[in-house]
């Protein structure tokens, strides 16, 4: 299995330094990938400001560095997944797409249809 990372950051208005950190399997990079290539731009409310969710770009990372990396994760990171995830469920009903009442029964393809309805608006 591949993995990838997105480790970046960017200053807010303010100068405060915002940390961006996501360790990404696949299936999450398959999903990150699709909503950047379709959407282009998705602006998410932070606690600072908006941001662009799609604005980072993986990097392949190995097995090894996976491993490493997975058991020391940074703390105090935004994690940029979960953003993505949240604005999608919140715009489903949006468009028109019903999804299931628990996060955890929600699929990526289910996901990948409200990138595909808000994509043609």
């Amino acid at each position: 299995m591949k993995h990838y990372l997105i480790n970046d950051f960017e200053f807010t208005n303010d100068g405060v330094k915002k940390v961006f950190y996501e360790l990404l399997n696949e299936d999450e990079y398959r999903l990150y990938m699709y909503a950047k290539l379709h959407l282009k731009k998705l602006e998410i409310d932070s606690p600072y400001e908006h941001f662009n969710v799609l604005q980072f770009e993986p990097i392949e990372i190995s097995d090894i560095e996976y491993s490493v990396l997975d058991k020391y994760e940074p703390k105090g990171c935004y994690y940029i997944l979960a953003y993505l995830i949240q604005d999608l469920i919140d715009k489903a009903e949006d468009v028109g797409i019903e999804l299931p009442e628990y996060t955890s029964q929600i699929t990526d393809e289910q996901l990948m249809q409200v990138i595909d309805e808000l994509s043609n608006r």
